[in-house]
């Protein structure tokens, strides 16, 4: 109901740029879907049979989709602007002072499908679905105060937020699994290489660095970020990726 409130209260054009700026997202966030379907099998394992190894394994696979999805942000905060007007045209422009708020979405998209495949495996999908209900009921009643007051701005906000809400409840439905120090502590791993990544980018941006070497930099940097943070696991001690090691 987004884009239909958008194209009545503020015109195609601005739904065409909301849109746009979207895909990005829902293209961006696919191989995290993925990596959920491989990981599943494993999860769900040992869900019932190994508590130990399915705490290490929701750690590592949370790790994994928190990492990919923060690259993600970075990518659509510091590389998408430039691309947007090359690769879809002039006429798109307005669309790059929306990204940076869509670069919020991709962490919570993430983290939403990490933590629905880890409710899945633990059987907790009716509360998933439950929770899922409470967001699409939100998200419409947010889209309806939002999007008038703050117009496409309003639209990300109110995904941001619903998402967030659905996120919230998943963590606390799981925490019987999974301690909510766990959740704290992979945030924290997040939180790190992002901040690290934006003073980088700062402060080339303030020494008046090319935008295209600024905005490469920032892809380059996070990922260094988020291995000395402990943000992604060793493959070499890891049991989400220990199969993928032992057959290379």
């Amino acid at each position: 109901d987004d884009l239909l409130l958008i194209v009545d209260l503020l015109g195609s054009a601005s739904a065409g740029w909301y849109a746009a700026d979207l895909k990005m997202v829902e293209v961006g966030v696919t191989p995290l879907i993925l990596l959920g379907t491989a990981a599943y099998p494993m999860l769900s394992r040992s869900a019932f049979r190994d508590e130990t190894g399915f705490l290490r394994l929701s750690d590592e696979f949370l790790r994994s989709v928190l990492f990919v999805s923060g690259w993600l942000a970075v990518g659509m905060y510091c590389l998408a602007p430039l691309l947007v007007p090359e690769v879809l045209g002039g006429r798109f422009g307005p669309a790059i002072r929306l990204l940076p708020l869509f670069s919020l979405l991709a962490i919570t998209k993430g983290l939403e499908i990490a933590l629905y495949r880890v409710l899945y495996a633990a059987k907790r999908q009716n509360t998933y679905l439950a929770t899922l209900i409470v967001g699409t009921v939100l998200i419409v009643a947010l889209n309806c105060w939002l999007i008038p007051l703050f117009g496409a701005e309003g639209a990300i906000a109110a995904i941001v937020l619903s998402t967030t809400v659905v996120n919230v409840a998943a963590i606390m439905t799981l925490r019987s699994e999974i301690p909510l120090r766990v959740f704290a502590h992979t945030l924290g791993r997040l939180l790190m290489p992002l901040v690290g990544t934006a003073g980088v980018i700062y402060f080339l941006h303030s020494s008046g660095v090319n935008p295209w070497r600024v905005g490469l930099m920032g892809c380059v940097v996070y990922p260094f970020l988020g291995v000395a943070f402990g943000l992604v696991p060793n493959p070499r001690h890891s049991l989400l990726f220990a199969r993928a090691v032992r057959s290379a």
